[in-house]
């Protein structure tokens, strides 16, 4: 497989997932605040404090049926800051400091 075509084919399986994302129902307004504050790593002060008192308990609230456990689509954990920056079977789902490359954040619609 030439590089070109795997690059291709890994964009077209990135953009499924983040449609399938879109068309979630866990995400919801306000949902994309919490998550650019996560994005922001080490830039925020008390970050991993940010990330449990208003990140985690909104993950949980709505996403912790699919993403949390050992069983989780697409390899997805977002029960935990480590995890969420860890990622998933296509990568990390949210990369500090770079909200504009973090897929979870391009999955979320405006």
């Amino acid at each position: 497989m030439t590089g070109t075509l795997m690059m291709q084919k890994v964009a077209s399986s990135t953009m499924t997932l983040v449609n399938r994302i879109r068309s979630d129902r866990c995400i919801r307004p306000g949902f994309f605040v919490l998550l650019a504050a996560l994005c922001m790593g080490n830039r925020v002060r008390g970050d991993e404090q940010l990330f449990e008192s208003k990140v985690r308990p909104l993950l949980i609230e709505r996403c912790h049926k699919c993403h949390a456990g050992d069983e989780t689509k697409g390899g997805l954990r977002l029960d935990s800051r480590t995890a969420a920056l860890q990622g998933g079977d296509t990568g990390p789902a949210v990369i500090p400091g770079k909200p504009d490359q973090s897929l979870l954040l391009q999955a979320v619609p405006p």
